[in-house]
Order: C-alpha cells, then sequence, then structure tokens
C-alpha cells in the first residue's frame, strides 16, 4: 500500500469525543485501500483524495494533490505556498499538515485545461473557533 505522512496537531476523536488512539505528532497513514481480495483494484485511501485537502482540478483527480504536496502550490498559481500558509518549512515533498486546506474562489484558469487553481491555502489556525473555523472533516454531519 501506497502511505502518507500527515503531521497530528489535534489529536483524532471519535464522534463521541473520545480519543482514537492518533495523537499529536507524524504518523504514517495508508493512502490506498489495502484489498486482499483485488489487490490490483487500489482503491485511493482518504489521504490521497483531493477533496480530503482541498486540492481540486476540474476533471482531474489528484493531480493538484501531488503538486500541493510536493511544491506547495497549485501548477501555474501564484497566490502563495502551502509551506508559507501553515508555518511549516519543511513539510514540502516529505507531510502534510492536519489542518492543511487550500480554499478555492470558484475562478477557472484561463487556457490551463480547465483546472480550477485559483483560491489561497488557508493559515495555520484557521480550523480553531477563535479564528472563526471549523474543521468539519472531523466532525459528524448526520445523526446515527
Amino acid at each position: 500500500c501506497k502511505t502518507t505522512v500527515i503531521d497530528i496537531e489535534d489529536p483524532l476523536l471519535d464522534e463521541t469525543g473520545t480519543p482514537v488512539g492518533v495523537g499529536a505528532g507524524q504518523h504514517i497513514f495508508a493512502a490506498e485501500s489495502c484489498d486482499e481480495i483485488n489487490a490490483m483494484e487500489k482503491r485511493r485511501g482518504y489521504p490521497l483524495k483531493h477533496w480530503w485537502w482541498g486540492t481540486y482540478f476540474y476533471d482531474r483527480d489528484g493531480k493538484f494533490t501531488k503538486a500541493a504536496l510536493r511544491d506547495g502550490i497549485p501548477s501555474g498559481a501564484n497566490h502563495g505556498r502551502r509551506d508559507q500558509a501553515n508555518g511549516c518549512s519543511g513539510c514540502l515533498g516529505h507531510h502534510w499538515e492536519q489542518h492543511d486546506y487550500f480554499s478555492h474562489d470558484g475562478t477557472v484558469a484561463a487556457g490551463g485545461g480547465g483546472e480550477a487553481e485559483h483560491g489561497e491555502w488557508l493559515p495555520d489556525g484557521w480550523h480553531r473557533p477563535g479564528n472563526g473555523g471549523s474543521d468539519g472533516r472531523w466532525l459528524q454531519i448526520f445523526s446515527d
């Protein structure tokens, strides 16, 4: 299985608020499903999903996600880098920060094959309630 490293800032909790054993620090996560029945399937797990990190190319699943991890910027963009927004100079090409998120402004790049790449990386701490944010990826949306 492919893996990816994520630097966890806030411990992961289940829907009841109970820690699930993934505390602060760098952790390795499976980036693809490890399908023992059909090993050739190689479905992408959450850490490789473009929408998980807010990275998105219109009709080009995952292309921006690789560039964002490696270079910190979407291809052809000029609106800051991931490492500048999150304050982690050693993350490029190495790991994601837990709260890295690119917010698109809805503009589609001209002449770039339809890539929706305009926007900005949200700054460090964007998800904290005191900064007006909420990292909804860790919250239950629908009741059981």
